[in-house]
């Protein structure tokens, strides 16, 4: 089986907590939670549409996830003038900065297993994910998850 389903928002980094002396906890990421009920929101849309209606990917199936993350590009990657519609020719493809590829692939996955798409994110046992800079400036994230099987 495989799923695949996309995300229209700003991916956001689930990283530092900051503690309180009460004991309290929140994250340091103001665009964690709608980043997660995006995410949830999608996987359970994707879901419905292949008509399930309780876990896919149950334990112990070994389980790879694609994730494509898409930011919208800065200013400074077009050119000026007349030809400001035109990416610069140094413009980059991948995005190579904050945020943290390793945190956003966190957030993620927690967000997959609050949707109830696989039993845990621990099933995960190859990860293929990237950043990228989109063109048309839409961000978000383009995600497939499928039953990992031996090469």
């Amino acid at each position: 089986m495989k799923m695949t389903f996309h995300v229209h928002d700003r991916p956001a980094p689930q990283g530092s907590k900051r503690v309180f002396r009460n004991g309290g906890m929140v994250e340091m990421s103001p665009g964690l939670g709608n980043w997660r009920a995006a995410v949830v929101s999608a996987a359970l849309v994707a879901k419905a549409d292949i008509g399930a209606k309780a876990i896919i990917f149950a334990k112990p199936m070994p389980l790879r996830l694609s994730i494509t993350f898409h930011f919208k590009r800065p200013k400074s990657h077009y050119r000026t003038g007349k030809f400001q519609d035109q990416l610069r020719d140094d413009a980059p493809h991948y995005m190579a900065q904050m945020p943290d590829l390793s945190k956003l692939i966190r957030a993620t996955e927690d967000a997959i297993t609050q949707a109830a798409v696989w039993t845990d994110d621990a099933q995960v046992v190859i990860i293929h994910a990237h950043q990228v800079y989109n063109d048309n400036a839409d961000e978000g994230a383009a995600i497939t998850i499928m039953e990992a099987k031996r090469q």
